[in-house]
């Protein structure tokens, strides 16, 4: 069965009227993918057409009965009007009425959902295929290039220190695999398209993103905290202390202090508690603003739904 705190969001936006595509929206920008989604709504369709189908049958059962009391009812009142003394309950030998089983067979949701066609699309297919086969490598992106896919990520070597590497994928015979081939040739590509400009030495800082936690989001509540992902995309490393300043809605911003260094293509998260425990606060659920700004006056601003 899919994850149930997928499956009662799911149903508990439903229930106040969201639409499909926003409730999908909201679960993509909280590290849920496609083939989750889809897999849980076939789940609650299944499950809610089972229930229907049992009321319905219940209905039909309940018809017959009332149309048998009234049946015997008339009977009784018929023959009592022409004369005829008649037990309320006749004397002659009973035979008992074997009701047809109306409740339409329904496949169990969990296999259901095993079987059901989900179409998953390429970028999401070579995504999952990369996570398995690369485990101590980080996702960053996904793109097309011609006929074939190319996988962004960072990878750390033995010493700890953090690169960006690419991986070309390719399909044959229906199946996406790694091209060592294309990959090479994609490293050799970046290499020379690398050394042919002048290279930045300093170190150039970006808010490659902003997540809130949990998920979903509770409005008011002590675990929900904002991170904020800081990533070095220049050639130097950091000297000194990172400043981030937070922003939440409309209150002060705060000041959070990175202290340690941040090297060439590494991503470092920020975290920033929204509501501390110790106070009492009135926010409302819906739509709420973050915006991170670094010191070089970078920054990124994104709409988060708390519930």
């Amino acid at each position: 069965m899919p994850d149930k705190s997928l499956i009662d969001f799911i149903v508990s936006q439903k229930r106040i009227g969201a639409h499909i595509e926003k409730i999908r929206s909201d679960l993509l920008t909280t590290d849920w993918n496609d083939a989750d989604i889809d897999a849980a709504l076939v789940y609650i369709e299944m499950r809610d057409k089972k229930r229907a189908l049992r009321a319905k049958g219940f209905k039909k059962a309940l018809v017959i009965i009332l149309g048998i009391v009234l049946i015997l009812g008339g009977t009784y009142i018929t023959l009592t009007l022409m004369g005829k003394k008649v037990p309320l309950i006749p004397e002659p030998k009973i035979e008992l009425i074997q009701f047809p089983d109306f409740e339409e067979k329904v496949p169990d949701p969990v296999e259901e959902i095993k079987t059901a066609p989900v179409v998953i699309d390429d970028i999401t297919l070579v995504r999952n295929r990369f996570e398995t086969e690369f485990k101590d490598m980080k996702y960053i992106r996904a793109e097309r290039s011609g006929g074939d896919i190319i996988i962004s990520a960072i990878v750390t070597d033995e010493f700890g220190v953090q690169a960006p590497k690419d991986i070309v994928y390719v399909k044959e015979g229906g199946i996406w695999n790694m091209s060592i081939q294309k990959s090479e040739e994609r490293a050799a590509y970046l290499a020379e398209l690398a050394s042919s400009s002048a290279p930045v030495i300093a170190p150039l800082l970006t808010v490659f993103d902003i997540k809130v936690r949990p998920v979903p989001p509770k409005v008011n509540n002590k675990d929900t905290e904002i991170q904020v992902f800081i990533q070095n995309s220049g050639l130097g490393t950091t000297t000194g202390e990172t400043v981030v300043t937070v922003q939440y809605d409309t209150r002060e911003p705060v000041k959070i202090t990175y202290k340690k260094p941040i090297g060439p293509s590494e991503i470092v998260t920020i975290v920033y508690k929204i509501y501390p425990a110790g106070k009492k606060y009135t926010d409302t659920a819906g739509m709420h603003t973050v915006t991170a700004i670094l010191e070089n006056q970078e920054q990124k601003t994104q709409e988060f739904d708390l519930y």
